[in-house]
C-alpha cells in the first residue's frame, strides 16, 4: 500500500470524524435560541411537520414561513430540522464504512462527500433563513435576537470547511477552482440580503447615489424574491412590463440561490466535460438574467427603481464564475486523452536506460525436469528461466509471468509495441502500465490473463 493512498485515507477519515463531531455538536450544544438543546425540539419539529398536536419535549420555537400566492403558508423549519437530524444520524452510521474502506478504494470519500454535501445544502437553507431573520429584527428594532451558534457557526461552518479541505486535497488545483466559484457564488447569495440591516449602516445610499447599497433602491433581494414567489412581480407596478421584470428579478434570485447550492455540490464531484458545459449553462443563465434585470430597471427609472450596487456586483461575481468556468471547458482534455499523448511528450525527455546486447531476459538452461523416456533412453527436457534484471514489479510475477513479460514488452519478440512507451527496469512506469489498458483490445491477446491481471493491480497502486 503506497504512502500517498494511506494520506489520502486518513484525509478523508480525519475531515469526515470533524465534520461529524460538528454537526453532532449542532444538536446537543445549548446554542439554540439562546441556551436550548435543538435535540430536545426534535419532538416537536416532528408534530409540527407532520400536523400532529401536541408538545413533547422543548417547542420549536423557530418558523419561516413560505406563501407562494395560495394564501396558505408553510413553514420550511420543522422539515429542515428533521432533515439536518436524519443527515446527522445518517452520519453516526456511516462512520463504519468509512473507516472500514481499504485505502486503495474510494468509499470513505464517497460516504464522507454525501453526508458533508447532504448537510451542506440544508445548513445553507437554514443560515440563510437566520439571516433573513436577523434583518427583519434589525429592522424592526425590539427585544434581542439569539443567533442559533450551534447550526450555523459550527455545523455548517465546519462541514463546509471539511469539504473545502478534502476538494481541494484531492482534487489539487481543481479543488481551488471550485473553491473560488464557491465563495463568488457566496457572494452572490449575501448580496440578495438586506445588507444596510446586516451590516448596520446608516445611510442607505454610497457613490454620492449613483449606486445604492440595497438590491436595487433600497430593498433586498429576499424582499423581491418574496413579491415575486406571491404576486408574480406585481410589486414593480401594474402594467405588463413591470410585471415582467419583477418576474426577471425575481427568478434571478432564485437561479443565484440554486447555484450557490450546486456549487456546494461541486467540491465533492469530479470534474467532467458534462459538468464544465452544464456549469458554463448556469453560470450564463444567471448572467442573462441579471444583465436583463438590470436594463429593465433603468428602462423603469422613472419609477425610481434602479439596479443597486448589489446587483451589479451580483452581474460581476456571475461573469467571473462564467469566464472560469469556459476557460476550463476550453482547455479540458479527457483523462484518455491525458495518457494517450502522455507518452509522445514523455519521449521528449532523456531517459538513462540500461542497454541489453542479447535477449538476457529468457535464456534456456538445462534443469534436471521431470525425465522422459524415448527409445529406452532418460532424456532430460530442457526449460526456460528468467535471468533478466528485476523490479519490484517483476519480482511479483510468477517465473513462466517474468518470461512472457520480458517476451513481449522488453525483448519484444512477439513484435513491436509503438503506442507503448519503454519499459523502464525500476523507473516510473506508469504511463506504461496505462497505455496497455488504452490499447486494451491488442494486448489481450498477446498475454496471458494470470500476468493482465498483475498489470491491471500495479496499474492501480500507480494510480495513488
Amino acid at each position: 500500500m503506497s504512502t500517498k493512498k494511506t494520506s489520502s485515507k486518513y484525509l478523508a477519515v480525519i475531515t469526515y470524524c470533524i465534520a461529524l463531531v460538528c454537526l453532532l455538536l449542532g444538536l446537543f450544544l445549548p446554542l439554540y435560541n439562546g441556551n436550548g438543546l435543538l435535540f430536545m425540539a426534535l419532538p416537536s419539529a416532528f408534530c409540527k411537520m407532520f400536523g400532529i398536536d401536541g408538545s413533547v419535549g422543548e417547542e420549536l420555537s423557530r418558523e419561516f414561513i413560505l406563501n407562494f400566492g395560495t394564501g396558505e403558508g408553510y413553514d420550511i423549519i420543522p422539515l429542515l430540522v428533521l432533515l439536518y437530524a436524519l443527515i446527522t444520524a445518517a452520519g453516526v452510521i456511516m462512520l463504519i464504512p468509512v473507516l472500514a474502506c481499504k485505502a486503495k478504494k474510494k468509499g470513505a470519500n464517497v460516504c464522507a462527500y454525501i453526508i458533508e454535501v447532504a448537510a451542506g445544502i440544508v445548513l445553507f437553507v437554514y443560515t440563510l433563513i437566520q439571516m433573513i431573520a436577523y434583518s427583519d429584527f434589525l429592522n424592526a428594532g425590539e427585544g434581542s435576537f439569539a443567533w442559533d451558534y450551534g447550526l450555523v457557526a459550527i455545523a455548517f461552518g465546519g462541514v463546509m470547511l471539511m469539504l473545502i479541505i478534502q476538494s481541494v486535497g484531492y482534487k489539487k488545483s481543481s479543488g481551488w477552482v471550485k473553491f473560488i466559484c464557491a465563495v463568488l457564488g457566496m457572494i452572490a447569495v449575501t448580496c440578495l440580503l438586506d445588507i444596510p440591516a446586516l451590516f448596520r449602516l446608516e445611510k442607505s445610499e454610497i457613490f454620492g447615489g449613483s449606486f445604492f447599497v440595497g438590491y436595487y433602491n433600497d430593498i433586498d433581494g429576499i424582499t423581491t424574491l418574496n413579491s415575486f414567489l406571491t404576486d408574480g412581480g406585481a410589486f414593480f407596478g401594474p402594467s405588463g412590463v413591470k410585471v415582467f421584470t419583477g418576474t426577471v428579478v425575481g427568478i434571478s434570485a432564485i437561479i443565484v440561490l440554486v447555484n450557490f447550492a450546486i456549487d456546494i455540490i461541486a467540491l465533492a464531484t469530479n470534474t467532467t466535460k458534462a459538468s464544465l458545459v452544464v456549469d458554463i449553462i448556469r453560470y450564463a443563465a444567471e448572467v442573462v438574467l441579471l444583465l436583463t434585470s438590470i436594463v429593465m430597471l433603468f428602462v423603469l427609472n422613472v419609477q425610481q427603481l434602479s439596479p443597486g450596487l448589489l446587483m451589479i456586483v451580483m452581474f460581476g461575481a456571475g461573469v467571473i464564475q462564467l469566464i472560469i468556468t469556459s476557460i476550463r471547458c476550453g482547455r479540458y482534455r479527457p483523462a484518455k486523452k491525458r495518457e494517450e499523448s502522455a507518452p509522445a511528450e514523455n519521449a521528449a525527455i532523456p531517459v538513462v536506460q540500461t542497454v541489453y546486447t542479447q535477449p538476457a531476459y529468457v535464456q534456456p538452461a538445462y534443469i534436471p525436469a521431470t525425465p522422459v523416456t524415448a527409445g529406452g533412453e532418460i532424456v532430460y527436457a530442457p526449460r526456460e528461466v528468467y535471468r533478466g534484471p528485476s523490479d519490484d514489479f517483476i519480482a511479483k510475477l510468477e517465473e513462466s509471468e517474468k518470461i512472457e513479460f520480458a517476451k513481449t514488452f522488453l525483448d519484444k519478440q512477439k513484435g513491436p509495441c509503438p503506442e507503448l512507451p519503454d519499459y523502464v527496469v525500476g523507473g516510473d512506469n506508469k504511463e506504461f502500465f496505462t497505455s496497455i489498458f488504452l490499447y486494451l483490445g491488442k494486448y489481450r491477446s498477446l498475454i496471458s490473463d494470470g500476468l493482465m491481471s498483475k498489470i491491471y493491480q500495479e496499474l492501480n497502486v500507480k494510480k495513488d
